[in-house]
Formats: C-alpha cells, sequence, structure tokens
C-alpha cells in the first residue's frame, strides 16, 4: 500500500516539482481523496492528509475542490476526532505559512464553520 501512494504522491506532484500531467494528477487526487473520505481512520491517514491539504489551494479548481471535499467529509464523519483535529492542525499550518490566504472554495464548501467548531481556541 505504501508503494501506492508514493505513486499517488508523485503523480500529484509539489509546489517544487509540480505534476507534469495534469489530467493523471487529479485521478491520483481522486484516488487519495476518496482513500480519506471513505477511510479516515486509514493506517495511513496522516500521509494522505499531509498530501491533500495542500490541495486545498492548488490552482486548479478540480484539485481544489476534490480535496475541500474530502477534508470536509474528514471534518464531519471523524466521530473520534483523532483525524479531525490532524486535518486542522495541518489547514492551520497551511494557512500559516501562506501568509493566511484562505481561498474562497474553503468558506463555499463549509469548512470554516467546520474549523470553528473544531478549533481548541473556538470559545
Amino acid at each position: 500500500m505504501q508503494a501506492y501512494l508514493k505513486l499517488l504522491l508523485q503523480a500529484i506532484g509539489s509546489k517544487s516539482n509540480p505534476a507534469k500531467n495534469p489530467a493523471q494528477a487529479r485521478v491520483a487526487a481522486r484516488c487519495m481523496c476518496g482513500m480519506l473520505s471513505a477511510l479516515h481512520h486509514f493506517n495511513y491517514s496522516t500521509d494522505l492528509l499531509q498530501a491533500v491539504v495542500p490541495l486545498m489551494a492548488n490552482k486548479d479548481d478540480q484539485l481544489r475542490q476534490l480535496s475541500c471535499d474530502a477534508i470536509r467529509e474528514v471534518l464531519v464523519n471523524d466521530e473520534e476526532g483523532k483525524v479531525a483535529v490532524e486535518a486542522v492542525q495541518l489547514v492551520r499550518l497551511s494557512c500559516s505559512q501562506s501568509c493566511c490566504v484562505v481561498h474562497s472554495v474553503w468558506h463555499s464548501q463549509g469548512i470554516q464553520a467546520h474549523l470553528s467548531v473544531c478549533s481548541p481556541n473556538a470559545d
């Protein structure tokens, strides 16, 4: 399974090494987001979160939408809260590293409301 995840990560690319094939990156993102949404308690959920959260700020609308939907699913469906807390922490870190630029998709997908509910600093 770890080899499969590495293959998906390579297909998605990164800021320093962008994907060479956008269609392939979307398929890889769909696979990763699907696994995260359906199996958020999965052994490799941390790896999936670390790959999916940065996609929430991707220039590609489809990648951004897929990742926002997957994170929203985690926040809504993680009954134990462990993976949801990790997702919130990664989103917070991502926001702070990108000077708090939050894309409108985050708001439109209801992620902002979930983050304020899940945040340890929320009143």
